[in-house]
Formats: structure tokens, sequence, C-alpha cells
């Protein structure tokens, strides 16, 4: 099962009765690596039908914000939907996944960063991902004045929002002035995005950073093969030895590359044994496994749980859901 912390979902409207503390903030994005792509952390792009990330944790904000097609994001085993003209910004150290859930590609934008200057990242990670384990001493936590839980909404005026998110996405580059105009037009964003009243497409952008191109290939990998032999040859296809990307991906994301096309698919394999009463044969087929046997013994090493166990726990967890509010 996902990992628990218990950490509040928040809406729009909860936040804006308390909206003072957007005047205290200034937030600075996460600046891309030395000699990385600009694109790094903070871009936008287009994610097919079938497209899951695994479960994981970050170090500072992520900003995500859907323009088109529908996803879920959950969050210590809470499923947030996020369609067209949504919104939800994740904090540090909580464990969540997402998913798409539309048949059209979905359309996003996303961005690190910190509410406030907190110095250099250093060596800071971006994301560790599910088994691996947190450096907690690295997180990047909000000041005491803002919220601190999960904050999730819709884009009141979306125009305005994916305007400022596409200047701010053509804008970064690894200069003083470029990191200054970026942070104003991330303020400006933040603004827009709670900005009511206070009663209450282009092409897609490719990273061109060594790990995030080795990311986007294990992904596609992840989804659409049930061989893991082929994932040295397809990364020596991005013109770096194995070992070289090997190294920059789990500098960069905490993880080795097969361990991250298998979080992929049990993270899938989760989704199927809860939502669905398909075999654990047929789902190990479905999400890249050839022999269920191994299939299994992966799943336990990931879950703490074998594939039937975490199916019967689901289960037993629902029915105490509804029975406590009354549905059964």
């Amino acid at each position: 099962m996902m990992p628990r912390t218990q950490t509040p979902l928040v809406s729009l409207s909860a936040c804006l009765r308390e909206w003072e503390w957007l005047q205290r903030i200034s937030p600075v994005l996460r600046p891309p690596a030395s000699g990385s792509s600009a694109l790094s952390h903070r871009s936008h792009g287009f994610f097919r039908a079938g497209w899951h990330e695994p479960v994981r944790v970050i170090y500072d904000q992520e900003l995500v914000m859907v323009k088109e097609g529908s996803m879920v994001v959950e969050i210590e085993g809470r499923r947030l939907p996020c369609g067209p003209n949504s919104f939800v910004i994740i904090p540090p150290g909580v464990w969540h996944a997402s998913w798409t859930t539309s048949s059209v590609p979905v359309h996003r934008y996303w961005v690190h960063f910190d509410w406030v200057w907190l110095g250099p990242h250093g060596a800071t990670p971006l994301m560790t991902c599910h088994p691996g384990q947190p450096v907690t001493d690295l997180y990047r936590l909000a000041p005491d004045f803002i919220p601190r839980n999960v904050i999730a909404g819709t884009i009141s005026e979306p125009g305005e929002a994916f305007d400022l998110g596409e200047r701010l996405h053509a804008r970064m580059r690894r200069t003083p002035t470029s990191l200054l105009d970026c942070r104003a037009l991330l303020l400006d964003l933040l603004i827009a995005l709670f900005k009511r009243e206070v009663t209450v497409s282009s092409d897609k952008q490719i990273d061109d950073s060594l790990p995030s191109r080795a990311r986007a290939v294990l992904a596609r990998l992840a989804i659409t093969s049930d061989s893991l032999d082929s994932i040295e040859a397809v990364l020596e296809q991005l013109g770096y030895s194995y070992a070289h990307t090997c190294r920059l991906f789990r500098q960069a994301y905490g993880i080795a590359p097969l361990r991250y096309v298998n979080s992929i698919r049990i993270g899938r394999a989760r989704r199927l044994l809860q939502d669905t009463q398909l075999t654990i044969s047929e789902i190990a087929h479905q999400v890249g496994f050839r022999d269920p046997g191994y299939f299994t013994r992966v799943f336990a090493r990931y879950t703490g749980h074998t594939p039937s166990l975490f199916r019967k726990s689901v289960s037993v967890t629902s029915l105490q859901s509804a029975q406590a509010n009354g549905e059964t």
C-alpha cells in the first residue's frame, strides 16, 4: 500500500478564508542543476492514456496545473481527481502518485518551488521513489504561516494562469536576471490561482537533460513493453553509456532505472488489484511481467504484501469505511 502520514487535503475556498498568508510569500523556483536543461524542474507537456508515475516523495513544493484531459493524484491513499482547469500544490515529504484517466492526452504544467528563499538546493534530489528511503533532513519545508497541507482547487481564470505558465516556461534560464524574472512570474501565477472575491496548443516541449530523457524513455517502456532486458540497450540509444546514464538518473531521482520501471508497473498493478476483478496472472501480464510468480515476488518486495493479500486488505478497508459511513 502507499505509505501514509495523514497529510490533510484542503480546498481552495478553505485557503481563501485565511488568504492573508499570500501577502507574506516570496516564491523561488528550483533552478536546474548545473549542466542540465533549464526544463529539468519546470515544464509542461502532454501525457497519453495509460501514463502512470510511481509512488514518490518530493523535497520541495510542486505546483501541477491541468489544462486539458483528466488525471488522478493519489496522496497517501486518497485520490484527488484533476480535470481541465484544475490545480494542486503538493508539499514535500508526502507519498503520492499520479496517472491519466482520460482517453485524450493530458496537457499539464508543473513547477517545483519554495514558498520563500531557503538557500541553495545543493545536493537535494528532486524526488525519491518508493521503496527508496527519503532523506528527511533535506525536505525544504514551508514556513509556519503556509497551510500545512495539500492545496487543490479550480483555476478561476485559466486564460491568465496558463499564459503565465507559458511565459514562465519560456523565460527560465540559469542566469540571475532570468531567475528574478521567473520569481515575479511565479508570484503572479500563484496569486492568479487564488484570486477570487475575498468574501469568501503548442507542441510537446521536450526536456533535453539526460536524466529527464531517460525518465521519459523508461516511462514509455514501463507501459508498452513486457521485457526488462532492453532497458540497458534503450538507454544507450540516448548517446551515452548505460553506466553514465544510470549514475545521473540515480543522482536526479534517487532510484535505479530498473527500480523506476518496476515502481511504475507495481503502481499500475496496485490500481488494477483495487479497481478490477482481473486475476493475478492477468494483471501481471497487463503491467508487463511475463512470469506471474516473478511479479508476485517483485510486488511483495515493493509493497510488503503479496498481490492476493493486498487485494484482501483493500477490500477489508473499503468495507470498514462503508460501514463507518452507514453505507451497508
